[in-house]
């Protein structure tokens, strides 16, 4: 039995580049006891993704997520959604 015809491709962890993306992972940090981690890494969990992409900066970082989930025939994408709160002095 071939591959089925006529399925999309389904992304179902595609993130949202943004300006902030190495500093998402920051939570984590205090958590952290090698050097290796604390000084050579631009964000802690660079020992999992070694080749992350690194996105130049956009105008428009959905319109670019978009595009290359056109590029590479990709249907359908979850989005992860999460609201930050700035802390408050009080």
């Amino acid at each position: 039995m071939g591959m089925p015809s006529g399925i999309g491709i389904i992304d179902l962890m595609r993130g949202i580049p943004s300006d902030e993306q190495t500093k998402s992972y920051d939570f984590m940090r205090p958590l952290f006891r090698d050097k290796e981690r604390l000084q050579s890494f631009d964000f802690p969990v660079q020992y999992m993704f070694k080749d992350f992409p690194k996105v130049s900066r956009q105008e428009d970082y959905i319109g670019y997520t978009l595009a290359l989930l056109d590029k590479y025939g990709i249907e359908k994408a979850h989005i992860a959604l999460s609201r930050v709160f700035p802390s408050s002095s009080s």
